[in-house]
């Protein structure tokens, strides 16, 4: 029976440690680049409205592809890559509960999430500069939430199949991109969808793509509530696989 237990600390700080290393940061900041550039673009581009340009980056490239795709890297070398070197293996085998191995594991990439694509976030609020300090406190959450929400889902993806990384790209790039992006109702299975609705409350007055129609309360709810799922999920699978 998967026993409750609050993130392990030590197990924290080494994977932090370990994430945020020197050479896979810098590995991960180009995706970056994509809203850096659009917020200098919009920064001399006045021909276009930049309420429009806001909601375009950030629901169409911010949360869906950079919050997710780092969520995804991160998630596989904080997990994958323990399977392969028998980390996690060592880890399993002390008395430290399943839940508090798997909470640490998904609140480190969750952490280092938010710290690689702050860069990105910035950019975003430089492309909405009139939003005050509202309009930035609704992106804030809404990246925050989406990043744990993904950090949870792709952490137990990575403990339950052996390619996650694939399997997550294909989820990034054909269901978040594209189909829950621009389907009606399609939206309602997508992480990136929740977060839109948190952050158009910044910019109400523009018209989104595909968010489902329901109060930013509960679309923070669905994005907790699945993170707690993945967290329950992946500790109970934490117990049952048998590790190399």
């Amino acid at each position: 029976m998967t026993t409750l237990a609050p993130p392990s600390q030590p197990i924290l700080r080494l994977s932090l440690r370990a994430l945020l290393g020197k050479r896979r940061a810098l590995a991960l900041l180009p995706l970056n680049i994509l809203p850096i550039a659009v917020a200098v673009f919009s920064a001399f581009h006045t021909g276009r409205n930049p309420e429009l340009r806001y909601a375009h980056l950030v629901g169409q490239l911010l949360l869906p592809f950079v919050v997710a795709l780092v969520s995804l890297a991160l998630a596989s070398a904080s997990i994958a890559d323990e399977r392969e070197d028998s980390t996690l293996v060592y880890l399993t085998q002390t008395p430290v509960p399943r839940m508090a191995i798997m909470g640490a594991k998904i609140l480190a990439t969750w952490v280092a999430t938010l710290a690689v694509v702050s860069p990105g976030v910035a950019a975003a609020m430089v492309v909405d500069q009139n939003a005050g300090g509202g309009g930035v406190l609704w992106l804030l959450v809404a990246v925050v939430l989406t990043a744990l929400a993904y950090s949870a889902a792709f952490s137990w993806l990575s403990l339950r199949m052996s390619r996650a990384v694939l399997t997550g790209i294909a989820y990034i790039v054909f269901w978040e991109g594209s189909i829950a992006s621009f389907a009606p109702s399609a939206d309602r299975l997508s992480i990136s969808a929740y977060g839109r609705v948190i952050a158009k409350e910044a910019r109400s007055d523009v018209q989104w793509t595909n968010a489902p129609a329901v109060g930013w309360l509960t679309a923070a709810i669905v994005l907790i509530a699945a993170s707690a799922i993945a967290l329950w999920f992946g500790s109970r699978r934490l117990e049952r696989m048998e590790l190399p």
